[in-house]
């Protein structure tokens, strides 16, 4: 049972610490829109600015994903673990 607390745990964290991560970047972004906007750059140099940051963005989202399907499958194996105990 610990085992399966101890992921949720870390699973919770994770999801903190990547949603923590997509926000940095999502600011980091909006900084470079804004300076764009005020003409300090191309939008070349917009795109290049901006693209690895969309691309770590996604990569976080997807990460995320992972995450929150296991916390899924932890969640229907714990059900499925009471509903055995409890029949028995």
């Amino acid at each position: 049972m610990s085992t399966r607390r101890d992921k949720i745990q870390s699973s919770v964290g994770n999801v903190r610490a990547i949603k923590k991560e997509i926000v940095k970047l999502e600011v980091k972004e909006n900084r470079y829109n804004k300076d764009y906007g005020d003409e300090l750059f191309s939008l070349e140099k917009l795109r290049e600015y901006t693209l690895p940051i969309r691309n770590q963005i996604a990569v976080f989202e997807s990460q995320l994903k992972k995450v929150e399907q296991e916390e899924n499958q932890i969640g229907k194996v714990d059900c499925l673990s009471r509903q055995y105990f409890s029949f028995n």
